[in-house]
């Protein structure tokens, strides 16, 4: 077996450190679609390119000399051009992920001008529908075109009830607040999520002793309970148990390290568990997105969890939700 001489180590040592940095030279000018500006791009391409040209012109003197400007030296150069390569990598990373924020901030922008906008002009229309069959009602008419009038009604306010979730999801501007005792706040709904939810789902409510007030819109807040407390019915055709919960929480670094939306520090939180069908992995990657929905199309916009997430957002907070198919569904604002 051939023995590795001291040419040999010095000549495979000045290409990797050549190879390293045309590599390195190669990923500066991949960044270049990253960055948007092609001259900075050029310019890193170019001098890492020259680096490396010049240690595979050393490396091929080594070989055929078998002098070298420092083993020592080489190695530095190798190791400080593999560190290059991890931090171009990383920074890759990183705006991608800054250019996907910003496009799904775009994105949602652009939904709530459009929501807002057509809301307007739809709530108008169902003002008229709304007035005209509610002077209906009050003349004496047979028993089935009462019915029919009181359907026409039923599915204005249903419609009336879409266009202000609409509305609230296209608000941009910050919100009147309040101190806000989430137990209380709880307590006051509990008998309309009742009537909301039907007799064979079993609501319960669990209060957290001494929590501190948040400041918050009231209205906005029982927005979010009541979306929240409408798709666990959804979920449970067949009844079960829906629970609603106050908590006060230390949020440290290692909850911080596991959901990115999170902050360290004391906050308060609702929790909303059913015991429902659950979702799947990829439904629980878009629940929150615009119009998106596994409901059929009489029973829901795929507005709900978008202006929950909305309005959270707006009171400076986050959400986060864990499911499991045929488990049920937890919801921890």
């Amino acid at each position: 077996m051939q023995i590795l001489t001291e040419e040999h180590s010095d000549f495979i040592i000045v290409s990797i450190a050549g190879l390293l940095q045309l590599g390195v030279a190669c990923y500066a000018m991949k960044l270049t679609r990253l960055f948007g500006v092609q001259r900075v791009g050029w310019s890193l391409f170019s001098a890492f390119l020259l680096l490396a040209l010049a240690h595979l012109i050393e490396s091929v003197k080594t070989f055929s000399t078998g002098s070298s400007m420092g083993k020592e030296i080489e190695i530095i150069y190798a190791f400080i051009s593999f560190l290059l390569l991890l931090a171009l990598a990383h920074l890759e990373t990183m705006l991608k992920d800054r250019q996907a924020l910003e496009r799904q901030a775009h994105k949602m922008e652009s939904l709530g001008h459009l929501a807002e906008g057509v809301a307007h002009d739809f709530n108008n229309i169902l003002t008229v529908i709304q007035a005209h069959s509610s002077l209906l009602l009050l003349e004496p008419k047979d028993s089935e075109t009462t019915e029919s009038l009181k359907e026409i009604s039923e599915a204005t306010k249903r419609a009336a009830n879409l266009t202000q979730q609409l509305l609230l999801f296209g608000k941009q501007q910050s919100v009147l607040t309040e101190n806000v005792n989430l137990n209380l706040l709880v307590y006051n709904i509990s008998q309309m999520l009742r009537r909301l939810i039907g007799e064979n789902i079993h609501l319960k409510t669990a209060h957290a002793l001494s929590l501190p007030p948040i400041v918050a819109n009231v209205g906005m807040i029982e927005q979010v309970v009541i979306n929240l407390a409408i798709n666990a019915r959804d979920a449970m055709p067949g009844g079960g148990s829906l629970t609603i919960g106050t908590a006060a929480v230390k949020v440290d670094e290692a909850h911080v390290a596991r959901q990115s939306q999170a902050r360290t520090g004391d906050f308060v939180c609702i929790r909303v568990c059913d015991t429902g069908s659950g979702m799947a992995p990829d439904v629980l990657a878009k629940i929150f997105e615009p119009f998106f929905t596994t409901k059929n199309p009489d029973k829901g916009s795929g507005i709900g969890l978008a202006t929950v997430h909305r309005i959270v957002q707006q009171h400076s907070g986050w959400i986060e939700v864990s499911s499991q198919v045929g488990v049920g569904t937890e919801f921890t604002v």
